[in-house]
């Protein structure tokens, strides 16, 4: 009987929310029923907590990366200044020139060499997804930005100069818009963990009263 079944199974459910024991599941179809669907939605929220997990880890594993590149551009952007200086002597803007040129290859490196579990968040474009939905598609996703490439430095003359210290102040502002987007995803992912795992615990109840 069909709807008999039906009742039972909301009867059973009533029981589980108020806590009140409901038998042995595998005397009951209706109940092994529930018993499984509970276990394989505090599955699917344990993987989407480990998702979320590593999305976070990934987040800030960029987010240092690009603090790093930021302050090479900060640095490259005051050597780039003193280049500006019309009084600077020719020896003096060699080695400002040959300092900055170092520089500047070791923050394109920094934006390389940032990586977690083989994703580069910092050179390339395409965003990193994490699922973080116990049903269905989609996730979060991580930002990503090409950092591998500064501005070219050139401080050969004083307008030289004053350019590039232009261009650099200009990429570190990209770099701190990028820096304020993943800390905006760390506090999304945050709050997704804590919904997550409060429903597991709310489901675990619910399985412990079976």
């Amino acid at each position: 009987r069909p709807q008999q079944a039906t009742e039972k199974v909301a009867e059973e459910m009533g029981r589980l929310g108020s806590g009140e024991p409901v038998g042995q599941v595998r005397d009951n179809p209706a109940l092994l029923a529930i018993a499984n669907r509970i276990s394989s939605q505090i599955r699917g929220i344990n993987q989407a907590t480990h998702n979320a997990n590593e999305g976070v880890s990934l987040a800030q594993v960029a987010e240092d990366g690009a603090q790093q590149v930021q302050s090479g551009l900060e640095r490259l952007e005051g050597l780039a200044r003193q280049a500006a200086d019309p009084a600077l002597d020719a020896g003096a803007r060699q080695a400002l020139m040959e300092e900055a040129g170092q520089l500047r290859g070791e923050v394109a490196a920094q934006a390389r060499e940032t990586q977690y579990d083989g994703h580069s968040p910092l050179a390339g474009s395409d965003p990193i997804t994490f699922s973080t939905q116990v049903e269905g598609e989609g996730g979060t996703r991580i930002p990503a930005i090409d950092l591998t490439n500064p501005p070219p430095v050139d401080l050969s003359d004083v307008g030289s100069a004053a350019g590039t210290a232009e261009a650099m102040g200009a990429e570190k502002g990209r770099v701190a818009d990028h820096i304020g987007r993943l800390q905006g995803v760390q506090q999304e992912l945050s709050e997704t963990i804590t919904s997550l795992q409060k429903t597991a615990r709310s489901l675990s109840d619910a399985e412990g009263n079976l």
